[in-house]
């Protein structure tokens, strides 16, 4: 008697029930390729570097993971089902090994991606993790344990640091901002409000920005003070800048010290010298005079070129 097209799936299927299928056939493995998706999403992902980009990077790889459709991995709403017992049927037991293999190519998925994205020494700390769950809350638990002394640290660089220690004012201004998108980037339950970084960006000029300082106040809304417009940080950072390529440098000009004279005694050629200090000048003719009176007498002082004049008789006179 033949069988009907419905009998003869019914026999197959009971066939197919009566052979126990095996938990490490790479056949089976392969046909779960497909599953999930081939990886692409992570590329996405910005590499994780500690504390300082965790929340940010959590967000990231949360979000490939629901595109890759591994997110019930993460979450936990899917789990590896237990082993059932030996002596379970045939049913039983192939249902497990399906369950089972599907859970494994989710799990190395979402594995793959979180190492992959992990800066070396991160990947290195996660590295003997087979579960994706646990290597996600080894991070998690790791960058929050340095979040809050990273975090102390920033806000007492931006407390602390002044625009006197940098070659200008545009130097200052990009490594103040940074130490801000580095607090923003953690996503912290709170976020320091815009107009105390404006306050704190003002605090820390130097003193050449007094007039600046004051200037802006009168112009603008700095954290609600004054009566101009609002301004944002950006804004400040950029007339900081300007206000400092029009400012004149203003250098003192100090007299250069010369070397003490040093008092030293006289020597026998000095004694030898004739005392020039005690010959007499005429005060009324000037030093380099080029006239007539070209001759000079110890006594009368300048004579006529032409005269043969003698100072022995001029000594002898006075005597």
């Amino acid at each position: 008697m033949a069988l009907r097209q419905s009998d003869s799936r019914h026999v197959r299927r009971n066939s197919l029930d009566d052979l126990r299928l095996d938990e490490y056939d790479h056949t089976l493995a392969w046909k779960m390729r497909e599953c999930c998706g081939t990886g692409s999403h992570y590329l996405q992902v910005p590499t994780l570097v500690g504390a300082e980009n965790w929340n940010e990077w959590s967000l990231h790889i949360k979000t490939a993971a629901l595109a890759e459709h591994v997110d019930c991995i993460l979450t936990g709403s899917f789990r590896c089902p237990p082993r059932p017992a030996a002596d379970c049927s045939t049913a039983q037991w192939n249902h497990w090994v399906g369950q089972k293999l599907f859970w494994e190519r989710l799990n190395d998925n979402l594995i793959s991606g979180i190492r992959s994205r992990s800066a070396d020494f991160l990947a290195s700390l996660i590295e003997s993790e087979t579960d994706a769950v646990s290597a996600y809350d080894r991070l998690q638990d790791h960058c929050q344990k340095r979040s809050g002394l990273i975090l102390a640290d920033l806000i007492a660089q931006l407390s602390r640091d002044r625009s006197e220690n940098y070659d200008s004012v545009r130097d200052f201004s990009r490594v103040f901002q940074e130490r801000l998108d580095k607090i923003d980037r953690m996503r912290l339950s709170w976020q320091i409000p815009e107009g105390l970084r404006q306050i704190m960006y003002l605090c820390r000029l130097g003193e050449d920005f007094g007039v600046f300082e004051s200037m802006m106040t009168m112009k603008y809304n700095i954290a609600g003070i004054g009566d101009g417009p609002p301004v944002t940080l950006d804004f400040i950072m950029t007339k900081a800048a300007e206000y400092e390529a029009n400012m004149t440098p203003v250098r003192l000009k100090r007299p250069a010290i010369s070397a003490p004279a040093i008092a030293r005694s006289p020597s026998s050629s000095d004694l030898m010298q004739p005392d020039r200090s005690k010959r007499r000048r005429p005060d009324s003719v000037p030093i380099k005079y080029k006239g007539p009176y070209r001759k000079v007498c110890s006594i009368h002082g300048w004579i006529h070129g032409s005269s043969n004049h003698d100072d022995s008789d001029c000594y002898q006179q006075r005597e």
